[in-house]
């Protein structure tokens, strides 16, 4: 190696300025002999010896950062060379790029940052990620109108996890002309990266990518995922983009009952058995994760739009989770307890559209057993309920209304708590139109639970004591119609 360097120093002092062709065979001969050296350079030390020697006589810039990508460097050692990397980045951005796409220092992704906002660099991912580090909100414009990579499985991939919580100028135009093409790679991600997929969509309920939607849920369905995962996508699915099929909610099924023993899975309510709820044993079991995680889906699943072809899987799935949930209804806080109630809403609700399809007769007797059926649920879950306050006896009013309670006892109960939640509207801190529309609803919720004319006295009362004109709320706010979803949003 000094046999070279040496070569090289006598080259340069005995060649003149008009360089002739000898020279420049030499120095040919000079750059075979450097890169031969480099090659074979096995650490940065001997880099940096090389670089040090030949710089005045030949760039080696070009293939020192081909031999830096090639050796597995340690972090620690690029960290205190960086300013020797930095400078051969400088003398080639791209191939400084290429290297940095295998180590990361934070000298060298500011160098580039630079190089990118002189438009050196092309705005690859790579630059996104340096930008979204280092780089301010006219780095980021400047990476959305310039934007340039393959689009394929793995960059999709990179991107979106790049963009997740980065502030986009143009959303609609960065990542909506992904949107369409994304179905063909879906089969190679995994579940964080569909969920950022989804997450970052550019479409909504009232426009849907159905194609992205049907491959994604196809792709779940290949990938073993917890139930948090579930509660996590679905929130999207269901819930924000209001999409519903039979071949998510089999899928959901499926990773519920891997959980549930298998004895519950086919413990679906019959609508012939006047003694079902009498017949679930109630013992006490520790309440875990997954039930918690069930509660979050209840929640979910309570507010979807149940179509008819829906009716039997929603039957069916229904049925176990709250089968299972019974179980629990003790361990719960007041708000997880009303998420059950809303829930069994849901179900003797379907129940009940379900059985109009048949005759008159079937229909009518149908819908005696399922108020029986209703009776015995909240006879036997309302002797766990937690206090409640305004709002939530509301909602628990509002999900006992649904079909509507016949037995005398829990009709009382129901009429009680609904009373005291009354009284509680004092402490309410909805605006004043909010809270005056909901004790209208309240009220109108609670006179479907009178056991007595005196029930009527006790309603008076109480709008007496929290100083409020039930009549007057009447002539302000009885033109609002009165609907579930008016109630939901209030709440």
């Amino acid at each position: 190696m000094k046999k070279i360097y040496s070569f090289a120093r006598a080259i340069k002092s005995r060649i003149p300025e008009n360089m002739d062709q000898k020279y420049l065979e030499h120095q040919q001969q000079l750059k075979q002999q450097t890169s031969k050296l480099i090659y074979q350079a096995r650490d940065i030390q001997q880099l940096i010896e090389i670089y040090d020697n030949m710089q005045q006589h030949i760039d080696v810039s070009n293939d020192i950062l081909k031999r830096l990508a090639k050796l597995n460097l340690k972090q620690e050692v690029l960290q205190e060379q960086q300013n020797y990397i930095q400078e051969w980045a400088n003398q080639h951005p791209n191939l400084g790029l290429y290297f940095m796409e295998r180590y990361q220092l934070e000298a060298v992704d500011k160098l580039l940052l630079e190089l990118f906002r002189q438009d050196k660099v092309k705005a690859n991912l790579k630059i996104l990620e340096i930008v979204k580090n280092y780089g301010g909100k006219d780095d980021i414009i400047k990476w959305e109108n310039q934007q340039e990579f393959e689009i394929n499985g793995s960059q999709i991939q990179k991107f979106y996890h790049l963009i997740d919580n980065l502030d986009l100028s143009n959303k609609i135009l960065t990542i909506g002309k992904y949107e369409q093409t994304l179905h063909k790679y879906i089969h190679q991600y995994d579940y964080q990266t569909i969920f950022l997929i989804l997450k970052n969509r550019t479409f909504n309920s009232k426009v849907i990518n159905t194609e992205l939607i049907n491959s994604i849920i196809t792709r779940l369905q290949q990938l073993d995922i917890s139930i948090q995962q579930l509660v996590d996508i679905n929130q999207i699915i269901m819930v924000e983009l209001e999409y519903c099929i039979p071949q998510w909610l089999k899928f959901i099924s499926q990773q519920v009952y891997k959980f549930i023993k298998p004895i519950q899975q086919q413990e679906i309510i019959n609508e012939e058995d006047d003694d079902y709820f009498d017949k679930v044993e109630i013992e006490a079991k520790q309440l875990g994760q997954f039930e918690l995680q069930l509660v979050q889906l209840m929640g979910q699943l309570s507010s979807i739009f149940i179509t008819q072809e829906l009716h039997y899987l929603i039957m069916q799935l229904f049925s176990v989770i709250e089968t299972h949930m019974m179980s629990f209804m003790d361990q719960l806080n007041a708000d997880q307890q009303l998420l059950c109630y809303k829930f069994h809403s849901r179900l003797i609700e379907t129940y009940f559209n379900e059985s109009k399809k048949d005759t008159k007769t079937y229909a009518i007797n149908c819908s005696k057993k399922l108020e029986m059926m209703n009776n015995q649920y909240y006879e036997t879950t309302l002797k766990y309920l937690k206090e409640l306050n305004f709002e939530q006896s509301t909602i628990l009013l509002e999900a006992a209304s649904v079909l509507g309670i016949s037995k005398r006892k829990v009709c009382q109960k129901l009429f009680n708590i609904g009373l005291d939640g009354l009284y509680k509207a004092k402490l309410s801190k909805l605006s004043d139109d909010q809270k005056n529309y909901l004790l209208l609803a309240h009220t109108k919720l609670l006179k479907l639970f009178l056991t007595r004319k005196h029930d009527l006295v006790l309603i008076d009362k109480a709008f007496q004591d929290i100083n409020t004109s039930l009549l007057k709320l009447e002539m302000d706010y009885g033109y609002i119609p009165f609907s579930r979803k008016q109630i939901s949003q209030i709440i």
